[in-house]
């Protein structure tokens, strides 16, 4: 590996927003792991990058279908001071809206199978997005979340959604318009009902409930504005004796642990490094602005 000036040398590394490297990439992502390093292409410029692993000390996941995943565990644990998994299971499968995906029954008995592995705090259940839309109205919605809420919630701690947000994104309205299905905003009363619910959810099924990247005033305070890369996670499920630990400890100096300048204006991540490419999940969601 030939270090320069555009080497990053990153603590915690992220696997991945822009792609699912665990369900199509788990191979490259180990070799490149016993390699010490990979290629990373810059979205905005194209410029390619080396990322170096030789200071990682903390992996988060990302995936609709981390499997592939699953038999290095043991390995990777041995490897840094901790990792989770944000593990995104969402109920679109009447609408076709998660094409390639495996149904959602084998998808909820992945899920139970990495907890009863890594343990309920190291697997977050993303319903992500929320989408409403002429396939799916609100109240087939709040039916979808209850029922995955049902399997799920013995072997999770925590519940994370967004909102679709196609407006911003031109190729996902051009994809839906020619299928000729019609998004739809969520509206005040809309939220105020979804906020009943998930309250529910919360206080029946002792799931926290957070927001990622979104800017939403609820009336009642238990839904937490979301760190997907998250330091009170880490220093929980780390050593106290570790590296990672004394790396993420609380003070105003510490670089590390504030807000990713690189993400969008509400995510509450604080600073890692993703490798994932853009437009090279292998999954058709069509609601993704990835690909």
């Amino acid at each position: 590996m030939k270090k320069d000036a555009s080497t990053f040398f990153p603590s915690i590394l992220s696997v991945s927003r822009a792609t699912d490297i665990p369900a199509f990439y788990t191979d490259w992502f180990i070799n490149s792991w016993k390699q010490k390093y990979c290629n990373w292409k810059n979205p905005f410029n194209s410029k390619i990058h080396i990322v170096s692993f030789e200071k990682v000390k903390a992996i988060v996941f990302w995936s609709k279908n981390p499997m592939p995943l699953f038999k290095h565990f043991s390995f990777i644990e041995k490897e840094v001071d901790a990792f989770y998994l944000q593990f995104t299971l969402n109920n679109y499968e009447k609408e076709n809206f998660e094409i390639g995906l495996p149904s959602l029954n084998k998808r909820i008995e992945i899920f139970k199978k990495i907890s009863e592995n890594l343990g309920k705090k190291r697997i977050i259940w993303r319903f992500d997005p929320l989408f409403l839309s002429s396939k799916t109205s609100l109240t087939e919605l709040i039916d979808k979340i209850y029922h995955l809420t049902e399997k799920l919630h013995p072997y999770t701690e925590k519940l994370v959604f967004s909102m679709a947000d196609i407006e911003e994104y031109k190729k996902v309205q051009r994809r839906l318009t020619n299928l000729s299905i019609q998004n739809s905003n969520f509206s005040e009363e809309n939220l105020i009902e979804l906020e009943k619910h998930f309250l529910f959810i919360s206080n029946h099924y002792q799931l926290k409930i957070a927001t990622c990247a979104e800017n939403i005033e609820w009336k009642y305070n238990f839904i937490d504005k979301n760190k997907c890369i998250d330091d009170e996670l880490l220093r929980q499920i780390t050593s106290k004796k570790s590296d990672l630990y004394r790396l993420l400890q609380v003070n105003i100096d510490n670089q590390l642990i504030k807000k990713d300048k690189g993400q969008r204006k509400y995510c509450g991540c604080i600073s890692s490094k993703d490798i994932g490419w853009y437009s090279s999940c292998q999954f058709n969601c069509l609601y993704c602005y990835a690909k």
